[in-house]
């Protein structure tokens, strides 16, 4: 009895394991994407919003050609680098939104 408790547990730590190593997410595959799924920063953490659900990042989340990680950096394609601050979101496409400024447009807002 004992050695089938011990395989149990082998397999089931085993298979969390697995499931836990992913290093990270990558949602430029995403051929449907509503607009409202994004990564944003809110209460100091980032969330990513996705189906109406609200996930904290702990890992890279690749959005295609722009990367996020779970501190708020946005990472570019061509390189240049940007911290998320309360409220801002990055959207699906690469662009991000400033919570400061809803007026601009998301280049303006990387400027201020």
């Amino acid at each position: 009895m004992k050695k089938l408790m011990v395989i149990v547990s082998a397999v089931l730590l085993s298979s969390l394991m697995s499931y836990a190593q992913d290093s990270q997410t990558d949602y430029s595959k995403n051929q449907a994407t509503p607009a409202t799924d994004h990564p944003m920063m809110k209460d100091g953490k980032v969330w990513l919003m996705k189906d109406g659900n609200k996930t904290e990042v702990l890992t890279e989340v690749n959005l295609g050609t722009t990367k996020v990680d779970s501190k708020g950096n946005v990472t570019f394609k061509d390189g240049t680098k940007t911290i998320l601050k309360e409220g801002d979101h990055v959207r699906m496409d690469g662009t991000v939104g400033r919570a400061s400024d809803k007026t601009k447009t998301p280049k303006e807002n990387m400027n201020k």
